[in-house]
């Protein structure tokens, strides 16, 4: 090896690693180790790629598996409502529908901004006066 270089670590199958596609480092995971040296093949979003160890880097994470339109669907189903159908409220002592009051404040007040980096205090400069 040259001076400046270092030996990468290699993985097993079953790792999960980071590859890079352009210019951006997507989560991947070590299917098998080719025989030409420092080569493997990784499955990244359900596609197989043959990758030189130099572009994938170890990670700690466990890929997450995609979101199913099931487990979409609950998450939407849990909140809570808003809009028209929840602007109506039962009061539970007299049964009537009371509506929710709406605040709207109008800001008339011009905004100050602040500098946002300090300015020096410029001084012009003095001279002698012969």
């Amino acid at each position: 090896m040259t001076r400046g270089a270092r030996h990468l670590p290699g993985f097993k199958p079953g790792d999960y690693v980071r590859v890079q596609e352009n210019a951006q480092w997507k989560p991947a995971k070590v299917v098998e180790v080719c025989e030409t040296p420092r080569s493997y093949i990784v499955e990244s979003n359900g596609q197989q790629l043959r990758r030189n160890r130099r572009h994938l880097i170890q990670t700690r994470e466990q890929q997450q598996k995609s979101i199913t339109d099931d487990s979409e669907q609950d998450c939407i189903t849990q909140l809570p409502p808003t809009g028209e159908e929840g602007s109506n409220e039962l009061d539970a002592q007299s049964g009537a529908v009371t509506e929710p009051s709406v605040n709207i404040q109008s800001n008339t007040e011009p905004s100050i901004t602040e500098a946002r980096y300090p300015k020096r205090v410029r001084k012009p400069p003095m001279r002698l006066d012969l």
